[in-house]
């Protein structure tokens, strides 16, 4: 199969978003690490009700499985990204030496 240029540029743009898109995911799962990593008792200040420091931890635990959730589907998008542009990279690698134009 021949393989035009522009074809090429297309693939180039299409890895350049895939790039971005993982640049993204990297900072996110940053950030849940932290969220991740935090104290339970980070919750609440000192001085409150024993209610309220039960009601925000509760609602902490929330959070963070709110955020293992998402980190693994995060996780989970990386890798399809990281396997599409492997095979992009391959691709244009071999179509390269069939350029017409």
């Amino acid at each position: 199969r021949v393989v035009d240029s522009a074809e090429i540029a297309a693939w180039e743009a299409e890895d350049a978003a895939a790039r971005a898109r993982d640049d993204e995911i990297v900072e996110r799962l940053a950030q849940l690490e932290k969220l991740l990593d935090a104290p339970k008792g980070a919750a609440a200040e000192r001085g409150t009700s024993g209610r309220e420091r039960q009601q925000r931890a509760i609602e902490f635990k929330r959070l963070q499985r709110l955020a293992r959730e998402e980190r693994t589907s995060l996780e989970e998008e990386r890798k399809r990204l990281r396997s599409a542009r492997i095979r992009r990279r391959l691709r244009l690698k071999y179509d390269r030496g069939r350029l017409v134009g």
